[in-house]
């Protein structure tokens, strides 16, 4: 049996690309479900990744041509990884965040906590995550990367605050109530005023409002809010944009400053022409690449786990 994983992340493939692989999620899932293919599918808001297992490489083969043909282009610049050893190394990297935009932090631990907790998640693909995760918080340790650890609103809220000038308060709207919202809620960072707008889940919204003594709303509320907001943030699990030029435009009308829009969602929650609007600064993952790059640089100075770490199996080929 030869285990394999087949994927695009944030490092070879664009952003619009794996938006458009997204909009495929439908199509992808049920190309590996077939019977005939055993396989997993992960999605995160950098990559897709199919792990499998074959009883021979001919019929692994033939999968993935067929896979690449069917969603061609969008997997044209897929990375494959075979073999037990190869995708246990990439899995327990993947694990420990050395695959992440932002380097050794731990939302990808917790996404693939959930992703494995499916019902119907294939036992062997099961057992060989069960065993990578297993291991990571000993990896995490022993490669020091507890200490190193950051968010994604570590990063936003960073550089929020160096576009918008230090020591004055802060009024954040952030949309959508999942795990990056979650890390939101958890933020350190002092003057910055949350409010929670829910699409479906006004109870999650008020959970999360918990942790920072945020305010909540309903999603049908945000226009009011936005004239007097220094940033809106996106991060819904929305299939289509959830708030277009047209809207913004209209709620902007009275605005005179610029509004910082954070859309962390992919796919994206906010029409890309909203940054014509005069008032708007329109960010995705894709224009902060450069503030990651700076903050994994500042985080790694003195050493750089990430290029020469290799990780293999322990328990042989299978």
């Amino acid at each position: 049996m030869i285990f394999y994983c087949l994927g695009i992340d944030h490092r070879k493939t664009d952003l619009a690309t794996r938006e458009q692989a997204y909009f495929k999620k439908r199509q992808i899932l049920e190309f590996w479900r077939q019977p005939a293919r055993k396989a997993e599918v992960l999605f995160t808001c950098n990559r897709i990744e199919i792990y499998g297992f074959s009883q021979s490489r001919s019929a692994l083969e033939e999968a993935v041509s067929a896979f690449k043909r069917e969603l061609a282009p969008l997997f044209k610049q897929a990375y494959l990884k075979l073999g037990t050893d190869e995708v246990t190394g990439h899995a327990l990297r993947l694990a420990c965040g050395l695959e992440s935009q932002i380097l050794a932090e731990k939302q990808i631990f917790l996404q693939l906590q959930s992703w494995l907790g499916e019902e119907t998640f294939l036992w062997p693909l099961k057992q060989l995550w069960l065993e990578v995760l297993a291991k990571t918080k000993g990896l995490r340790q022993s490669l020091a990367l507890e200490g190193l650890s950051s968010s994604l609103s570590d990063i936003v809220l960073e550089d929020l605050i160096l576009n918008t000038g230090w020591g004055l308060r802060k009024k954040v709207l952030i949309v959508g109530t999942g795990k990056v919202a979650e890390s939101f809620s958890e933020t350190k960072f002092p003057d910055i005023d949350l409010y929670f707008f829910a699409r479906k889940s006004i109870n999650q919204a008020r959970r999360l409002a918990k942790n920072s003594a945020a305010k909540v709303f309903l999603l049908k509320y945000l226009p009011g809010q936005l004239l007097t907001a220094d940033s809106l943030i996106t991060a819904s699990s929305s299939p289509h944009y959830i708030l277009k030029k047209e809207f913004l435009a209209a709620a902007l009308t009275l605005r005179k400053r610029p509004l910082y829009i954070y859309d962390l969602a992919l796919p994206r929650d906010i029409q890309p022409q909203a940054k014509e609007i005069p008032q708007v600064v329109l960010k995705n993952l894709e224009d902060l690449a450069e503030n990651f790059r700076r903050h994994n640089e500042a985080l790694f100075q003195s050493r750089q786990p990430a290029e020469p770490i290799s990780f293999t199996a322990s328990r042989g080929s299978v």
